[in-house]
């Protein structure tokens, strides 16, 4: 058992001996239920495994195993593997915005890319094993699964002064965003970076993805993206009745995205973007074995546009790992400030660079929940996991 996740929050009735349907396992939080409450049509009753966040109606029985995916798709709700589209396997979309796709056994036996505007929860009748990496992560201003460019935790946009231009703040989710760091003038003044995002949602109640960093000031003045946000990392939940193992080669990220760099030309530059938070994690069974990674790590800040003149690097999106996502840099003129590092693990975002244009500030870290009794714990989990009720 993880350091992190008290035994004690873990509630489940340990069944030995008996032989009875996958369907027929208490709920977690029913310690009286036991395989006598099964019905007798083989429906699933009140008193059973019930998955988080969405009605049991969505657990299937009579649907087939899932492998060998690759693409899945929240918003047009469709599951493509190298063949193209995999159909057969019920994908709805809940009243309040959630994709659900309904499986029996999933095996996740190569990487796969969450996209879409909705969170993505899989509930499988069966087993759910993850040997590969399942990728919900923002692409720098491009959300994850229900990740966010606008609403609760987003970063606060830089504020030009005097042509000094700083760096937009860090998305906030689980933990805080960091500020952009200021653009000051030789004697002290300028802009002031974006206040980093504020945690928000501090309960299992709801899944949701992450919150996207501030714009670097002046960034409305580029061509492109420049200077923009990086946005919030997605929202992943897994349901199984039998059973969710995310084996030594598996994983799953859902870390926030890098803030992009500031633009320059020869007649202005700007500050760079905060970098968006990681997303959320849910997993949800009677049985959690979970030797792989979680992560749900914030992005680095962008770094800020020089007077050389030459845009500043992006700042790297969360990683399927322990480390910070590192900042953006500037060009070697000093003029740019670097992006802050994104949160990851224990360590919190780091703000941007002060300097003539100033640097976006890192993305805070996402969440990562866990209900039912967990076998087994990585040392692989970025940020420390939760117990859900």
């Amino acid at each position: 058992m993880s350091a992190g996740v008290p035994r004690s929050l873990f509630i489940i009735a340990i069944l030995a001996g008996c032989s009875f349907r996958a369907a027929e396992v208490p709920l977690l939080m029913d310690p009286e239920a036991s395989v006598t409450d099964a019905a007798p049509d083989g429906s699933t009753p009140t008193s059973l495994f019930k998955p988080a966040h969405v009605d049991p109606q969505y657990l299937n029985f009579d649907v087939g195993d899932l492998s060998g995916a690759t693409i899945i798709d929240t918003s047009e709700l469709i599951v493509k593997g190298s063949a193209g589209t995999m159909p057969g396997f019920p994908f709805q979309r809940t009243d309040d915005g959630l994709a659900v796709l309904s499986v029996k056994n999933w095996t996740v036996d190569k990487e796969i890319v969450v996209i879409g505007q909705s969170p993505l929860v899989v509930v499988a009748s069966g087993m759910v094993i993850v040997s590969s990496t399942i990728h919900g992560e923002a692409n720098q201003d491009v959300p994850g699964p229900g990740g966010s460019l606008v609403g609760d935790g987003k970063g606060g946009d830089g504020q030009s002064d005097l042509d000094r231009d700083p760096g937009g703040g860090g998305g906030g989710f689980g933990s805080n965003g960091a500020t952009g760091g200021d653009g000051v003038t030789g004697t002290g003044g300028g802009g002031k970076g974006g206040t980093g995002g504020k945690t928000f949602d501090d309960s299992s109640m709801m899944l949701v993805g992450g919150a996207s960093g501030g714009r670097g000031s002046s960034s409305d003045m580029c061509k492109d993206t420049h200077g923009h946000g990086g946005a919030g990392g997605g929202a992943i939940q897994i349901s199984a009745v039998a059973g969710v193992e995310i084996d030594e080669h598996g994983g799953i990220n859902v870390g926030g995205g890098g803030g992009l760099g500031g633009c320059a030309t020869l007649d202005y530059t700007t500050g760079g973007g905060g970098g968006g938070s990681g997303g959320e994690i849910f997993l949800d069974s009677p049985m959690l074995d979970v030797r792989g990674i979680l992560a749900a790590n914030g992005g680095g800040g962008g770094g800020a546009g020089s007077w050389d003149p030459q845009n500043g690097d992006a700042g790297q999106s969360g990683n399927l790992g322990m480390m910070p996502a590192p900042g953006g840099q500037s060009a070697s003129d000093g003029n740019g400030g670097a992006g802050g590092a994104g949160a990851a693990s224990m360590s919190m975002a780091a703000p941007g660079a002060t300097s003539v244009n100033g640097g976006g500030g890192g993305g805070g870290g996402g969440r990562i929940w866990m209900r039912g009794q967990l076998k087994q714990s990585s040392q692989l989990i970025s940020p420390l996991p939760r117990a859900a009720q």
